[in-house]
């Protein structure tokens, strides 16, 4: 994702409705990061599967594949 208007825009307000917070300014960059490189590897994967299922932004998003293998083996 080269242009960052475009990826926050869709950050903001698709979070907002996930009702999420972060304790500072310091943690909401860190997950915004973590949200472009889980949106790019998104997108690689609806290109490599060209509309034949239908992929799109979750509410783990902000999350690292660490924090998401947490919860799947819990």
């Amino acid at each position: 994702i080269n242009n960052y208007i475009a990826v926050h825009g869709k950050f903001i307000p698709k979070f907002s409705s996930f009702k999420r917070t972060y304790k500072d300014s310091t943690e909401h960059q860190a997950r915004f990061e973590i949200f472009k490189e889980n949106l790019q590897e998104l997108l690689e994967i609806k290109r490599q599967h060209q509309g034949t299922n239908d992929f799109g932004v979750t509410d783990f998003m902000d999350w690292t594949k660490e924090e998401r293998a947490l919860v799947r083996f819990s």
